[in-house]
């Protein structure tokens, strides 16, 4: 899957939404690095994050931390986000 201690991380973070918007979107520093300016021009589109906490296969605690930093986020640049966590099912969300 590649190595994020190595010089393969440039390639690796241009594949995690998370990456892009803390460092290229928001301007926040990545680990070990400095931090960059915010991009003026992005808005975030209309979004919904849905997880399951009983998922055994994707942890809810990585949409937890997506939608913690979109709610950390100027509020101008995230105008509607909508979170939803099933506290039953699985990792299909069914009940």
């Amino acid at each position: 899957y590649g190595d994020p201690d190595t010089d393969e991380w440039k390639f690796l973070r241009n594949h995690s939404p998370y990456q892009i918007l803390r460092h290229d979107r928001l301007g926040l520093a990545e680990d070990g690095g400095a931090a960059t300016a915010p991009d003026d021009s992005w808005t975030c589109p209309k979004v919904l994050f849905t997880t399951s906490t009983r998922d055994d296969r994707v942890h809810p605690g990585h949409a937890r931390k997506m939608v913690k930093a979109l709610m950390d986020a100027p509020s101008s640049k995230v105008p509607d986000l909508l979170y939803y966590e099933n506290t039953e099912g699985g990792h299909g969300g069914a009940a």
